[in-house]
């Protein structure tokens, strides 16, 4: 994987920063000087921000920026960490995953997938106890809303759900897998007015964190990805039926022959059995 920006990026390594790649616009952003430990601590001190993610060694928030001389933006900020003395030591060689993520956003894009644009990436070591990375993408827009919000509403999973099965079929097919094809990483665009023409205008998705480009996905991760999606759609009454719908829309040559039961049974399974595990306790940064 190559470190070299596009064109449209420029690079330095201005501290404290070891390596910057950022849009001209962005020189200015310093996520290092954020708050990150009372905003993951005490988020209701920041009613302007969206803590959108707080894990172990990971967080990522959304945030207002205005570039000089322009308007403001909002933009979402991740911020992770290595806190493993071997991944540290593989670190020196190996490109991050957040660098990675950049790069698959700019893939993704170039395919049409309106995923958020990646502004700025950047690496620090100096005054960090571990090597830390910064990613920061513009937020997609009011028109777009969280598919988990959308169909917690449409119960009846309406021509839009069928819309998805076709946007999941156009990314496959320009072979584009997520990693974690969830509710919660897919969204609508309330706006769009069409039908079947351009299905990248009616949905689009955020987190590539693990996805992949360049090979088509094979069964079995074509399966993982439906089951991701139909465990998530659960609570918003996803049955057999609406499967099979998506299942029609989604392989119409009969390629994968899933069976829309089975897969609804398989997903409560998964559901049933995370229910029984006990919450996991937050590590403080």
């Amino acid at each position: 994987m190559s470190w070299e920006p596009p064109e449209q990026f420029e690079r330095d390594a201005k501290p404290p920063y070891g390596r910057r790649v950022y849009l001209p616009a962005y020189e200015t952003l310093d996520p290092a000087g954020l708050p990150w430990a009372e905003m993951r601590k005490y988020p209701e001190r920041f009613p302007g921000r969206h803590i959108a993610k707080v894990a172990s060694a990971r967080t990522v928030v959304g945030m207002d920026f205005t570039p000089p001389g322009e308007e403001s933006r909002r933009i979402y900020v991740k911020r992770s960490y290595l806190r493993s003395p071997f991944k540290r030591l593989v670190s020196r060689w190996q490109p991050s995953k957040e660098w990675r993520e950049f790069q698959l956003s700019l893939e993704f894009r170039a395919e049409g997938i309106a995923v958020p644009a990646p502004v700025f990436y950047a690496e620090a070591t100096r005054g960090h106890l571990f090597p830390t990375r910064y990613l920061a993408t513009e937020g997609l827009g009011e028109r777009w809303l969280c598919a988990r919000q959308y169909f917690a509403s449409e119960v009846d999973f309406d021509e839009r759900w069928e819309l998805l099965a076709l946007f999941t079929r156009r990314l496959h097919r320009s072979r584009l897998l997520h990693a974690d094809y969830r509710a919660d990483h897919l969204f609508l665009n309330r706006e769009y007015k069409g039908g079947e023409g351009d299905v990248t205008e009616a949905w689009t998705l955020i987190d590539l964190d693990g996805s992949r480009t360049g090979s088509d996905p094979g069964p079995r991760e074509v399966r993982r990805v439906l089951l991701q999606l139909a465990e998530s759609l659960l609570p918003a009454g996803l049955g057999p039926e609406h499967l099979r719908r998506f299942l029609d829309r989604y392989d119409q040559e009969g390629r994968f022959g899933f069976d829309a039961e089975r897969l609804h049974h398989e997903a409560h399974e998964r559901r049933r059995i995370k229910s029984l595990r006990p919450p996991g306790k937050k590590k403080k940064s």
